[in-house]
């Protein structure tokens, strides 16, 4: 039977809750959706609570938040269709067990970014959960927003003073589950992305409970234990940063949302820059002073004067009263007294807008230093009242919004104060960070570019540049950046580090190790450095040397499996294959998804004659990555030593058909049926093999004595003679001659 809910047909359901069920539904036009409509006939209070999620969704659009589409009612039960998502929720996924640390960091800074553009539209989402966050393609979404609190409507807290709690056991703030609806903030949610956090580290919540009076319980009792004491793999970064958006108090933990998502990105708990590729907001100080000589010259005018008076200016309304509207009409007790024709000593007209520009814009730059980028955007929005067209005020808005993620506003501000001013290097620079955060490559390196015009002295802004053209793979012009960097600033390890890793790339290791060496006295602390300096050193040959500093990487930052991995990779280029599969094993235990790790300690175990226990790995390795074909000819080689000939020639078979054109494969294939004695096939797979590779000796001697066994003869001497023109080694070329004196003799008879 068909079922039409407004213009959507439902085509299957995707989940059901408590309040509500979704469905799979289609548009007019066969598109997907998904369709959330609440259970039962709704009342006035949950009618009232769907359309606030509604007007609140409605002006969200983030590449990281699930997107409202269209709404309505059937039946006398409102409904909702959204984006639909093809994917597993982060609950599904986590019931396979906790993410490998990288992905838990990756997930945890898609929702910090997420969350600081919601909580810069004024809506908190209150109930982030991993059943809440959707997985696709990799990327993390913020969803189901049935709990959404709008700070612009107070009827939320008559709403909830029922006593009626909304959320989630386990993921709760304690601040929820006590009924504190007072306290409720972007400080709460904050919480529920530490709790996410925590679950993604340990598999679960951090506080587990199925009620909220044994969750309230549960809270008092005892402390939430620290993920790295549950997985000693976790970096004690990420620990601190975790247990700090945990907080018991509200006031204890990050700052905002932002504040976390660079922390994840920088790998620091106390991280506070606001791009990797800045190091500094260069906008607040060209603020700071510029405010202070409008501050300045308004007071050599007024003298003594006083400071006008709230009433002179209508967005000076308190807060908590207003935002944006005009003030209230005067009470008769408040209204203005005749004018007596006498001075009032006070500044007015243009003086006091000009003074009050000033309060504001110097109030915003204050918050702009202490990262409260909301605040600091108010500040500018009410001084943009005033004097729309200021170019500084647009720098300074701009930043503001560009710490709060909304960069396509930021840079809309940018854009503005370079038509007002086009040679503000500021606002090129910050234009080009937003830019980048956005990955929009090109135009970020233009507009760095024509910061290093206007300001060639500075070394952050070729490095800024150099950073672009890396990520447009544009090696040589990054390198070239980063050397002009280094003329003014020859100390600089980020400098010198990022020119290693380009050099690196292009294949040029004894410059890279030569600039992550220089980088490493002035920063011995850098991991990053070590890490560059070891592969280089690895692709130069010297496994010793990048032993020595993979062991530094791992007394530093021992959680990551990548170094684990390459340490044990590299004890076995050393030939040290017990240790190489100690370290492994660690690597697969902090990431059992990775299928290098599973191969390479087959390899150790095949090279130690464990053929049984290689092919686990081998199989381990398969399961993960199946198109991998140099692990099907590593099982292959396994079975064949363990004379499982028959094994050993499907996998080979099952390599090759997946690239054709492997020499190896192709001989290794031919050894296998010639021991099961398939004499004619061996023969046609050498001569595969000798079509790819037609000047290898020894597949020109394998198959003459595959041709001699089938009584080709003259075919097998040709073979033998084309393998002497080849100057094989003395050892090879003994045997080659001893096949062609056999040949000869039989062919004379």
């Amino acid at each position: 039977m068909r079922v039409q809910v407004g213009p959507y047909r439902v085509l299957g359901e995707i989940a059901r809750g408590g309040m509500g069920v979704v469905y799979r539904a289609a548009d007019s036009e066969g598109r997907p959706v998904a369709l959330k409509q609440i259970l039962g006939q709704s009342g006035e209070t949950t009618r009232r609570r769907f359309q606030r999620e509604v007007q609140a969704l409605a002006r969200l659009r983030h590449p990281a938040v699930v997107s409202i589409l269209d709404c309505g009612e059937h039946e006398g039960r409102p409904w909702l269709a959204l984006e639909l998502v093809e994917g597993e929720s982060l609950e599904a996924r986590l019931r396979r067990g906790p993410l490998p640390v990288w992905e838990a960091i990756r997930v945890a800074k898609q929702l910090a970014q997420a969350l600081s553009y919601v909580h810069g539209c004024g809506v908190l989402h209150r109930d982030l959960k991993p059943a809440n966050v959707l997985l696709r393609d990799g990327e993390a979404l913020l969803t189901d927003f049935g709990l959404v609190l709008d700070d612009e409507h107070a009827s939320q807290s008559r709403i909830t003073a029922t006593g009626i709690f909304q959320g989630t056991p386990g993921y709760w703030a304690p601040e929820q589950a006590l009924g504190q609806t007072q306290r409720f903030g972007p400080h709460t949610d904050l919480y529920g992305l530490g709790a996410v956090l925590y679950a993604c580290l340990t598999g679960r919540p951090p506080v587990q409970a199925e009620t909220l009076q044994g969750y309230v319980a549960a809270a008092q009792a005892r402390a939430v234990t620290p993920p790295r004491k549950l997985r000693a793999e976790v970096p004690e970064w990420l620990s601190a940063l975790c247990m700090r958006c945990l907080a018991r108090e509200p006031n204890e933990r990050p700052a905002s949302a932002e504040h976390v998502a660079r922390a994840l990105l920088l790998g620091d708990s106390s991280a506070g820059a606001r791009s990797p590729l800045l190091g500094a907001m260069t906008a607040a100080g060209v603020l700071v002073a510029f405010v202070l000589v409008a501050l300045g010259a308004y007071l050599v005018l007024a003298g003594d004067e006083p400071a006008p008076p709230d009433a002179v200016d209508p967005v000076d309304s308190p807060e908590e009263e207003r935002e944006w509207g005009p003030p209230p009409p005067p009470t008769p007790s408040e209204s203005p007294a005749e004018p007596t024709g006498e001075p009032t000593g006070e500044p007015t007209g243009e003086r006091a807008k000009e003074f009050r520009f000033a309060q504001l814009v110097l109030s915003a730059v204050a918050k702009l230093h202490a990262e409260d980028f909301r605040g600091a955007l108010v500040e500018f929005e009410r001084a943009a009242l005033l004097f729309p067209d200021n170019s500084r005020l647009l720098l300074g808005r701009g930043q503001a919004r560009a710490g709060l993620g909304l960069h396509e506003e930021a840079i809309a501000d940018f854009t503005r104060a370079l038509e007002l001013e086009p040679d503000m290097s500021e606002a090129y620079v910050e234009r080009g960070a937003s830019y980048a955060d956005l990955g929009r490559w090109e135009p970020a390196a233009a507009d760095f570019t024509r910061y290093v015009e206007l300001d060639p002295d500075v070394a952050g802004g070729w490095v800024n540049r150099a950073r672009c053209y890396m990520a447009l793979g544009r090696l040589e012009e990054a390198i070239a950046d980063f050397s002009r960097a280094l003329e003014l600033d020859p100390d600089n390890p980020r400098a010198l580090g990022a020119r290693g890793t380009a050099r690196g790339t292009l294949g040029r290791h004894e410059e890279a190790v030569a600039d992550l060496s220089r980088a490493l006295e002035l920063d011995p602390s850098s991991v990053a450095s070590y890490r560059g300096r070891a592969k280089n050193l690895i692709d130069l040959g010297r496994h010793r040397e990048a032993l020595a500093d993979l062991d530094r990487v791992l007394e530093l930052d021992p959680g990551g499996s990548l170094d684990w991995g390459q340490r044990g990779t590299t004890r076995m280029a050393l030939g040290q294959l017990e240790e190489a599969i100690t370290d492994l094993d660690r690597a697969i235990g902090i990431d059992r998804q990775n299928p290098a790790w599973w191969n390479a300690r087959g390899v150790c175990k095949h090279q130690l004659g464990r053929h049984r226990e290689a092919l686990a790995d081998y199989d381990e390795s398969l399961e993960r990555y199946p198109g991998s074909t140099h692990v099907w000819n590593n099982k292959g080689k396994a079975h064949a030593n363990l004379g499982d000939y028959a094994e050993a020639e499907a996998a080979y078979r099952e390599s090759l058909s997946r690239k054709p054109d492997q020499t190896g494969a192709w001989g290794n294939l031919a050894a296998v049926l010639l021991a099961q004695g398939q004499k004619r096939d061996a023969e046609e797979a050498f001569t595969r093999a000798l079509e790819l590779e037609p000047g290898q000796a020894k597949l020109h001697y394998a198959r003459a004595a595959v041709r001699f066994e089938l009584g080709l003869l003259r075919e097998a001497l040709a073979d033998c003679d084309r393998a002497l023109e080849l100057d094989p080694p003395p050892e090879v070329a003994a045997t080659i001659l001893s096949l062609r004196e056999k040949l000869l003799r039989a062919l004379e008879r």
